[in-house]
């Protein structure tokens, strides 16, 4: 199949923001394409090259893009950046200098889907010394035999930002609409699998029967179940009638796979983080009395002075290791919290409700210095749960976990059968899309950051204003080191960067703003932590942001009137 086929696709993308005219283009050519091919067209589409459990990446630098372009083209420097000024799009300036500038080399030899992802896997396996210039000659290889239409879309993907508005939501109606699958069925499915070409083949191949087949896999992560939040214990009890509280941990969430005596634990964004934790691992080894199990729990730094626990920045630094792993272990212990069960030898736990999840749990632990249960209590009495939010607080923990008893696991979704109230402000969690350099003291580092949210509608980066402040001096020094690995191109002080780093951020309020395309803009916003554990798919919608703003407005109101209640 012709990579061209696929591009004329996209062009056609680009000419509507109808969600349904987007589902029938995506659905049309879903049923038109090799079952081999699905999982290859499914990840283009929405800017990846794998999915989400696999741990290849492509880590092509902004520099080596253009280094390849300038020798597939011989334009300048002066050249690519004015294409960029006018642009904004890595994509875009390829094309429109190759509309300009005839390529240097071009094969006749047209280029194929499969041609261009072996490319990118090509480019995935090259590691160590010398990596850049061979990254950069496999991509020279695709963009000396593509058209100025393919390169656009070629290196889209290679930065991972289509542009084009075709999100994972839209991929879910397309696959439903071109096999005759419902909707809630492909939506269960990718939960259970995480693999949306894998979803795909099945429902081509076998439809609803093959679907309903699919079963969660060891070693293979899902997406955790997420929480909604509430601004207290009353509004927590309005919507779950008697629930189960937990203490909410200030730690990193963590998904455990035990296979016999292989323990991998992975990050909330799916990353292997097996390696960083050998003391969990091994505790987990001792503690776990199954054969196979896939466990949920916290991962929360203890100072070993007091055994209380440390903020959720001492954890990042375990995922940083910036130091051997045997002296963090000594300089920031940590323990695991356990709280949930997805699945036990061989029979999913995802279905059942979460209070025998719990019980079930509670058997096959075997606790340890290392390995807690989370404290969980089932009321529906408010000073109950007060008392226990109250002690979470004192103890250092950041407030309490709401869970339906009744409620089954549902991977990746943000619902009401899970909230959360936290004695802290609200926090987001934004990727920084461009860095610029500090002045004064600070002007070697980029300090300063435009952050973006998503657009869950649209599935496009909206724009939510700067921050600067919140980073030591060392984190600067690392952030900025970053940045620049990931950069795109460097435009006088400012530098464009693959959305790649997240960033959790405070702020004093949120406001109305016409100045951004979110419509928002963060007031006094301050960077909380560099978020090591999230990628650009666990980032906050412009939907919470949304959600936020009523609810400040609400409060606002409110304290309006009792001013003004005699």
């Amino acid at each position: 199949m012709l990579y061209s086929s696929l591009v004329e696709v996209f062009q056609q993308f680009e000419s509507t923001t109808s969600r349904i005219r987007l589902t029938d283009i995506v659905s049309k050519l879903f049923k038109g394409s090799p079952i081999n091919l699905l999982p290859v067209i499914i990840y283009m589409l929405i800017g990846k090259v794998f999915p989400s459990w696999d741990s290849r990446k492509l880590d092509v630098s902004g520099s080596t893009i253009f280094a390849a372009l300038k020798q597939a083209t011989g334009a300048d420097n002066p050249t690519i950046i004015k294409a960029f000024k006018e642009t904004g799009d890595i994509g875009s300036t390829a094309e429109l200098i190759y509309k300009t500038k005839k390529p240097i080399a071009l094969f006749s030899k047209q280029l194929t889907i499969s041609d261009v992802y072996n490319g990118f896997v090509d480019i995935a396996r090259v590691t160590g010394p010398g990596s850049r210039k061979k990254k950069e000659r496999i991509l020279l290889g695709l963009l000396n035999s593509a058209s100025s239409s393919e390169v656009k879309y070629i290196l889209r993907n290679v930065i991972g930002d289509m542009r084009h508005g075709v999100n994972e939501g839209i991929v879910e109606e397309a696959i439903a609409k071109a096999f005759q699958i419902p909707v809630d069925l492909v939506q269960r499915s990718y939960m259970i699998a995480n693999d949306l070409g894998l979803v795909a083949q099945v429902a081509k191949n076998s439809g609803i029967t093959g679907l309903k087949q699919l079963k969660l896999t060891i070693m293979r992560p899902i997406k955790p179940m997420l929480a909604q939040s509430v601004s207290d214990i009353k509004e927590a009890l309005s919507e779950i009638k008697k629930p189960a509280f937990e203490w909410k941990l200030d730690g990193a969430r963590a998904q455990i796979h035990k296979q016999k005596d292989k323990i991998k634990i992975f990050s909330r964004g799916t990353e292997d983080i097996t390696q960083a934790f050998p003391e969990i691992v091994k505790s987990l080894k001792e503690g776990i009395v199954a054969n196979e199990a896939i466990l949920e729990g916290e991962i929360v730094a203890i100072d070993p002075l007091n055994s209380k626990p440390r903020p959720f920045q001492f954890v990042l630094r375990r995922f940083r290791r910036k130091y051997s792993v045997s002296e963090l272990e000594k300089i920031i212990p940590v323990k695991l919290y356990l709280f949930d069960l997805l699945y036990l030898n061989r029979n999913s736990f995802l279905n059942k409700p979460f209070t025998e999840r719990r019980n079930t749990l509670e058997k096959i632990i075997v606790q340890n210095p290392k390995i807690e249960l989370t404290k969980l209590v089932i009321t529906n009495e408010i000073s109950v749960a007060q008392t226990m939010f109250n002690e979470a607080i004192e103890i250092g923990h950041e407030g309490l976990m709401i869970k339906d008893p009744n409620a089954s696991y549902i991977p990746g979704i943000r619902g009401k059968k899970m909230l959360k109230v936290k004695a802290a402000l609200e926090t987001l969690d934004l990727a920084v899309i461009e860095a610029d350099y500090g002045y004064g003291r600070k002007h070697k580092w980029l300090s300063s950051y435009a952050l973006v949210a998503m657009d869950e509608t649209s599935g496009k980066l909206v724009a939510v204003g700067r921050v600067f402040t919140g980073l030591s001096d060392e984190e600067l020094e690392e952030i900025t080191k970053k940045l620049k690995e990931i950069a795109i191109q460097e435009i006088g002080r400012s530098v464009i960067v693959r959305p790649e780093i997240v960033l959790e951020v405070g702020f004093g309020e949120i406001q109305k703003s016409p100045v951004y395309d979110s419509g928002f803009a963060l007031r006094f916003p301050r960077i909380i932590a560099i978020r090591e554990d999230l990628s650009l798919e666990d980032i906050d919608s412009l939907q919470k942001i949304k959600e936020l703003y009523k609810r400040q407005t609400k409060a606002q109101s409110g304290a309006i009137n009792q001013i003004k209640t005699p």
